[in-house]
């Protein structure tokens, strides 16, 4: 096999990859400039790692940019003690791979301020340039003039599906209890890196406690924190690449996005046996395949004792809603419109003939048929997904400022 030959192999690997998933995970931390140099150097290592491995599973990045401040200001070869750098240099080293000759997918999203734009050091300009001129990056800028690190941080977490911590202090803390709020996966990991400004209660070594000895908190699906033990840093003080690799198959396995139904689920209706077929044999596959969990009342397990209190929450805390509204029943009308209301991902689906209400006939709507085969239907309803998945939210709020 000739070297062209293997690009293009590597080319179609590539592009399965990314087609089966749309995740994005959060990467966020700090460390003091009195923590050894060894574990920051450690620490660096980790996150460049665990970015590499994320983005060729095909998951996108979410970080900052800004200045690269050092342990030792006087000395340019000291280590840095922010990790964003380390995310941008393995986003940059993947769009430089002959591999991503296939892909225009979007590999980090950037949120940052005009100002710390602006403090990007030279030697890093060149860099970052290409970057944007290439489209890999997709870059939010807050409001002109304002570099308040709470607007950011609320911009990162409607971005992102999961957050990755280290070190730091209230930044990280208040990340993490944004994710936590809506339901979002929080892998804290326990390096004693303490944080930049020496603020917080204790940062990402902190919420790793917590995590230990809550982990349904942190990861709703987790049953027990045996696995979050096991990733503790001082098991794999030797090689940061392991570290990295078992962080990433801890994310690959447990650290999965939910996806709600909102559809029929009274066996005595009419459409009720087409529905299901629709969600068994079309819809279940393309979310395990995209490396989704999934939440449907009356066949997930329930945490709740009131069933209509837990359908709102768990709309609450998925990242995507798929509406079913075939047989137009009043309660997934009800449902959906709370999905949309959140600014939720939500994905509209109804049997062939269904007619359409006003206001949903607006929406763009997947129109499923059980005696097409399966195969071509499972292929439409991913296009309809890879179309609609990222369309805005049917209200947009705007600011003054």
């Amino acid at each position: 096999m000739n070297q062209n030959t293997n690009i293009e192999v590597d080319r179609i690997k590539c592009c399965m990859k990314c087609d089966a998933s749309a995740k994005v995970i959060q990467i966020a931390g700090s460390c003091s400039r009195k923590i050894d140099s060894n574990l920051v150097k450690f620490s660096h290592a980790t996150v460049k790692n665990i970015t590499n491995d994320l983005i060729k599973l095909g998951y996108s990045i979410v970080t900052t940019v800004g200045s690269e401040e050092r342990m030792n200001e006087e000395d340019d070869s000291s280590e840095t003690i922010i990790y964003y750098w380390d995310v941008l240099d393995a986003v940059y080293e993947h769009m430089q791979s002959a591999s991503l000759e296939c892909s225009s997918r979007i590999l980090a999203y950037v949120v940052a301020s005009e100002k710390a734009e602006k403090q990007i050091p030279e030697y890093r300009k060149d860099m970052w340039k290409d970057l944007i001129n290439r489209g890999v990056i997709s870059f939010f800028n807050i409001n002109p003039g304002w570099n308040s690190g709470a607007c950011k941080r609320l911009q990162q977490e409607k971005l992102s599906d999961a957050l990755i911590t280290l070190g730091g202090g209230e930044g990280v803390e208040h990340l993490a209890s944004l994710y936590v709020a809506n339901g979002k996966p929080v892998l804290p990991l326990d390096m004693p890196l303490d944080s930049s400004c020496s603020d917080g209660l204790g940062g990402s070594s902190l919420l790793s406690k917590i995590a230990i000895s809550h982990p349904e908190r942190f990861i709703p699906r987790l049953k027990n924190a045996s696995q979050l033990i096991s990733l503790r840093y001082n098991n794999y003080e030797d090689s940061p690449e392991k570290y990295a690799n078992s962080i990433t198959e801890f994310i690959k396995n447990n650290v999965k996005p939910q996806v709600f139904y909102i559809r029929i689920l009274n066996n005595e209706l009419s459409e009720y046996e087409s529905v299901e077929k629709f969600f068994r044999s079309i819809v279940d596959p393309i979310i395990a395949e995209r490396g989704y969990c999934i939440k449907e009342m009356g066949t997930s397990e329930t945490r709740n004792p009131f069933i209509n209190v837990e359908i709102f929450e768990e709309i609450y805390k998925s990242s995507v809603v798929i509406a079913d509204i075939s047989g137009l029943r009043n309660n997934c009308f009800m449902e959906m419109g709370y999905a949309f209301g959140l600014n939720k991902k939500v994905l509209l689906t109804a049997a062939y003939g269904t007619e359409l209400p006003f206001d949903p006939k607006a929406i763009p709507c997947y129109f499923w048929n059980i005696g097409y085969p399966e195969f071509d239907q499972r292929e439409n309803f991913k296009e309809f997904w890879d179309k609609n998945i990222n369309r805005p939210p049917l209200i947009s709020r705007d600011y003054i400022f």
